[in-house]
């Protein structure tokens, strides 16, 4: 049965060719109670040409991203922080902005080169919104929540000291 989640889990970085309401099936499984795990990497090209890997956890609407270089991203489904604890500054926003929670409208322009069980490749082309990406994560697991806990998905600006710059624009 984990097998089976674990299939799910790399499906929600999409894929057209098997079919669109399979793939929404997966996405509803996905969103359930069950946490994703993963060591992710991507290439964005075009005008704003990015690199970025770093490892992500997700469960639903939640998560938590951490990059290369320090950028960390939280989200308890609500509000999103970008915390980047070298400049000491955290950006406060509404949760419903990110990729993330809008991962259904991306599905029909993503395409799987590689999935092994584990490991996931995929091109995201979606040239209306500028986005042209090769996406790959590694180390796909699924675990049960280990309780109600979603601390792992907030970041708590109210520790910090008056050193930070704190942007809310919620």
């Amino acid at each position: 049965m984990r097998k089976s989640f674990i299939i799910a889990a790399c499906l929600l970085l999409g894929t057209a060719a098997w079919g669109q309401n399979a793939v929404k099936d997966i996405v509803a499984i996905i969103r359930g109670q069950d946490v994703v795990s993963c060591s992710y990497s991507y290439n964005m090209r075009g005008s704003m040409p990015l690199k970025v890997s770093g490892t992500a956890e997700i469960q639903g609407q939640k998560y938590h991203t951490t990059a290369d270089g320090g950028l960390e991203t939280y989200s308890d489904g609500t509000t999103c922080w970008v915390v980047d604890r070298k400049a000491k500054e955290v950006l406060i926003s509404l949760a419903g902005e990110s990729m993330v929670s809008h991962i259904d409208e991306y599905i029909p322009y993503v395409h799987v080169s590689r999935f092994d069980g584990k490991n996931l490749s995929c091109t995201i082309v979606r040239k209306d919104q500028d986005v042209d990406l090769d996406f790959s994560a590694s180390g796909i697991t699924l675990t049960e929540p280990s309780s109600s806990d979603d601390s792992r998905f907030v970041f708590d600006v109210t520790a910090l000291d008056s050193s930070w710059i704190v942007t809310d624009l919620r």
